[in-house]
């Protein structure tokens, strides 16, 4: 079973009429912009598709790498990932709760650190630009990949796993990228931001080696090209 509609629930489709995996993906979809209402109703739907599991339903919950940044301990969005994943795993009987860095896909969300950005450089505008700190990116289809082969073959039961390219980069060379593929000269205002955290992978290490997952230096440009090229993004 797949609850929720976005780029995340997506991605999970083959999980639809699969009576013992409970994908859970209609979280609050905006780390910027989430209410206490948009939390509240996280939670009231979250408690319901608990309550109903059986004992051998595995419940897949998925939150964020960003968990980890000591800038975002007390912010509102980040407080109530820390609270669902407490919930799950007091009340899960079999669970495993996947934290997500900075997802890259075929829908486009500004509220996405990474269509954030496209649509910056596209306004040709000139914008403040956190130089320096590091964000973490991974192509959804990649995500998905390791997600499924953990979930199929039932491992990690009962923990915390983090799912995220091997490599951080900075937010400078997001937009660079995004600014030469688009062939758009970008102006920006250096930002001074220390906001890079450590994302413990190596839970996933023997997987991304085992399906053949290449997170190399070129892995930004080929998710630019990949994502920018099939999206009318042109104002």
């Amino acid at each position: 079973m797949v609850i929720g509609r976005g780029l995340i629930a997506q991605a999970f489709q083959r999980y639809t009429d699969n009576k013992n995996v409970l994908m859970f993906a209609s979280g609050t979809s905006s780390s910027k912009f989430c209410t206490p209402y948009d939390c509240l109703r996280e939670e009231k739907l979250l408690r319901e598709f608990l309550d109903k599991c059986s004992n051998e339903i595995l419940f897949v919950y998925f939150s964020s790498c960003s968990i980890a940044s000591s800038n975002l301990t007390h912010d509102v969005y980040h407080t109530h990932k820390k609270k669902m994943e407490d919930i799950i795993r007091t009340d899960a009987k079999i669970y495993t709760i996947f934290r997500l860095p900075n997802v890259v896909g075929p829908i486009v969300n500004l509220d996405t650190l990474f269509y954030y950005l496209v649509d910056k450089v596209l306004e040709k505008k000139e914008f403040d630009l956190w130089t320096g700190a590091k964000r973490n990116i991974i192509d959804i289809d990649d995500a998905a990949k390791i997600i499924n082969h953990i979930v199929d073959n039932n491992l990690f039961l009962n923990e915390t796993v983090n799912v995220a390219n091997l490599n951080d980069v900075t937010v400078d060379e997001i937009v660079n990228e995004i600014s030469k593929y688009l062939s758009i000269d970008v102006k920006f205002s250096i930002v001074e931001y220390n906001d890079s955290y450590y994302i413990d992978l190596i839970k996933i290490k023997p997987i991304v080696r085992e399906l053949g997952l290449d997170f190399n230096l070129n892995y930004l440009q080929i998710i630019t090209k990949k994502y920018i090229a099939t999206r009318n993004l042109n104002k």
